[in-house]
């Protein structure tokens, strides 16, 4: 199916995996294709004497090249499972390979998109992307250059000596975007890096992730609250529960790149957005439920 698709009685039918089966994926052949793999991942944070468990029995893989997105309500663990993948966060249970090799803490081979742009102020935009490079055991030269390569890639290459403040939002982002591409991770996971920007600069950015990823073989696992968002951009949505965090679903996304507001319109695109968003309400339902069940009566 294409961005082009006509408009008119649906041909689209959702492809969607149970959470437990991990999408299928244990039935498959091309096991060497898998770049990021999560397998019973559980995580329970603490406070005083209360504990509550944020991830239980997580299970997903997400292949060499794939791009992948998480949804999922408030609070479910969908951020919590970014920086387990990052090695930010230990998990009690399970395991996380990334590349054939167990996550024991953060890595080079690893970048990380925060909503918030983490800049540093007294820094200029060049001289914040060359700070991200700092740790990594290059030549000054080669540094350099990956800074001009993706102060141009992101169209900041006019604006190297300006600091944050005298940037836009969608600036500072795209700054932030090019601090971490330029450590050339094969894997990116973005935390909602878009959610705090405006919906033509978000439209602008989504199709600058798109041109970035079609230009090299990365992975990517993208965070949203925007079933859009997820549908423009991912081969995959997985679909949270909560309390505790677990993928409740699979959901393949039919749709070719380019994809753009022509596929917007269609019916296809509207029929999927309402098939994940029934996905997502059902689970905030069952969730609401527990919770009432442990409180006891209103």
């Amino acid at each position: 199916m294409t961005a082009g698709g006509q408009t008119g009685q649906s041909t689209v039918q959702p492809v969607v995996h149970g959470g437990s089966a991990a999408g299928g994926e244990a039935q498959r052949e091309d096991k060497a294709l898998d770049c990021v793999e999560l397998r019973g991942v559980g995580k329970t944070f603490t406070h005083g004497r209360e504990s509550r468990q944020i991830l239980a029995d997580v299970n997903f893989t997400v292949r060499q090249g794939e791009f992948c997105a998480i949804v999922g309500a408030s609070g479910c663990g969908k951020s919590s499972i970014l920086r387990v993948i990052d090695g930010l966060l230990e998990p009690d249970t399970g395991s996380v390979r990334v590349n054939g090799r167990d996550v024991s803490g953060p890595s080079a081979d690893i970048g990380m998109v925060f909503q918030q742009f983490n800049l540093l102020p007294w820094k200029t935009v060049q001289e914040n992307i060359m700070f991200g490079l700092d740790s990594l055991k290059l030549p000054k030269a080669v540094k350099r250059e990956r800074c001009q390569h993706w102060m141009s890639v992101v169209g900041l290459a006019e604006w190297s000596g300006h600091y944050p403040h005298q940037l836009s939002g969608g600036m500072q982002q795209r700054v932030s975007l090019a601090r971490t591409m330029a450590r050339e991770p094969s894997v990116v996971l973005m935390d909602e890096p878009f959610g705090a920007l405006d919906a033509l600069t978000r439209r602008f950015l989504q199709q600058e992730v798109v041109r970035l990823w079609q230009e090299g073989e990365r992975t990517g696992i993208l965070v949203t609250h925007d079933i859009e968002e997820g549908l423009l951009l991912a081969d995959r949505i997985f679909v949270m529960s909560a309390n505790p965090g677990r993928i409740a679903a699979t959901v393949e996304v039919p749709f070719e790149h380019p994809r753009d507001e022509a596929l917007q319109a269609t019916a296809e695109f509207a029929e999927m957005k309402e098939h994940i968003w029934h996905l997502l309400t059902a689970e905030i339902s069952k969730a609401s439920s527990y919770v009432r069940s442990r409180s006891g009566p209103a």
